[in-house]
């Protein structure tokens, strides 16, 4: 098997702790997923609202 196909983390704890930066890593990939969240469902509004 190719190097590049081992994990780099032993368990998913540490995957999730991401050597004490998953605290980090995680609130800014949340926030990052609630902003796209929250401009498509502005722009889906906005499209019903030029629609109607």
């Amino acid at each position: 098997m190719p190097d590049w196909l081992h994990p780099w983390f032993p368990d998913l704890a540490s995957f999730l702790r991401m050597g004490r930066h998953g605290v980090y890593v995680w609130s800014a990939l949340g926030l990052c997923a609630g902003a796209v969240a929250l401009e498509w469902w502005g722009l889906r509004r906005s499209a019903r609202r030029t629609a109607a």
